[in-house]
C-alpha cells in the first residue's frame, strides 16, 4: 500500500480485532498485532510473531521472512503506478494475512465520512460497499454485502483504521498507532539477515503489501 519516494519515516504498530457471532448468540473475539517501520524511500517492514515481510519498492523485491527456519522467499513486485492510493487500494489487506480483503469483489464508493483525530493524527474517511458472491470459497450460498470505513492521513499516506463488516465474517476493526515520527529506522531492518537461505517465488503486484 506504501509507494516508493520520498515517505515520511516512521514506527508504528497495526492493531487488527476480529468480532465474530456464534451460533448460540454469544461472540467470539481475537486480537492480533503487527510492528510496521518505514524510511524514507519507502522501505517497509512489517513483523508478527516468527513472519516478517520487507518490501522495497526501490529495489523491486518484497523478502517474506521464517525466523524459525532463518528462509527468506524473496518475490518480485511491479512497481506502483502512481503516487495515490486508487479506491481499490484504499482497503489494505488484514495485516499478517496473505492476499487482499477485495480481490474477488467489486468496491463501490458509498460516501465520504469527514475528518476526525485517529489516535492523534488527521484521517479522513470514506466508505465503500463491496459484495461477496454467492458460492464463494468462504461457503456463504446468496450474496452477502460487506461495508469498509477506511480513515486515512494524507500526511502520512497510510490507512489509519478500516472497519470491515459482513453478516458472513462479522466484524474486523484494523487500528494503526503511530509509536515514532521522523527517525530514519535502522537501515538493517529492511534487509535479509545473513546466514538466510534464500528461496524464489512468484511477483505480485504492489496490491500485495500489507497496508
Amino acid at each position: 500500500m506504501l509507494t516508493g519516494g520520498s515517505e515520511v519515516p516512521l514506527t508504528g504498530e497495526y492493531v487488527t480485532t476480529t468480532t465474530r457471532a456464534r451460533a448460540d448468540g454469544t461472540s467470539s473475539t481475537q486480537t492480533s498485532s503487527d510492528l510496521v517501520f518505514r524510511d524514507r524511500q519507502g522501505r517497509v517492514r512489517q513483523q508478527r510473531g516468527d513472519l516478517i515481510t520487507i518490501t522495497d519498492p526501490v529495489a523491486g523485491v518484497r523478502y517474506v521472512l521464517n525466523t524459525k527456519d532463518q528462509t527468506a522467499y524473496e518475490i518480485g513486485i511491479s512497481p506502483p503506478q502512481s503516487n495515490r492510493f486508487t479506491q481499490s487500494e484504499d482497503i489494505p489487506v488484514i495485516p499478517g494475512e496473505g492476499g487482499g480483503t477485495t480481490s474477488a469483489t467489486t468496491l463501490n464508493e458509498s460516501k465520504r465520512l469527514g475528518t476526525q483525530q485517529v489516535n492523534g493524527v488527521k484521517a479522513t474517511g470514506q466508505e465503500f460497499i463491496s459484495s461477496i458472491p454467492a458460492g464463494s470459497r468462504l461457503g456463504n450460498r446468496e450474496p452477502v454485502q460487506v461495508t469498509y470505513q477506511v480513515w486515512r492521513s494524507e500526511e502520512l499516506r497510510l490507512p489509519l483504521m478500516v472497519r470491515m463488516q459482513s453478516a458472513l465474517n462479522g466484524e474486523t476493526s484494523i487500528q494503526f498507532k503511530l509509536l515514532q515520527k521522523g527517525a530514519e529506522p535502522d537501515a538493517n531492518l529492511f534487509t535479509v539477515p545473513k546466514g538466510y537461505r534464500k528461496v524464489q517465488a512468484k511477483p505480485v503486484t504492489q496490491r500485495g503489501q500489507p497496508f
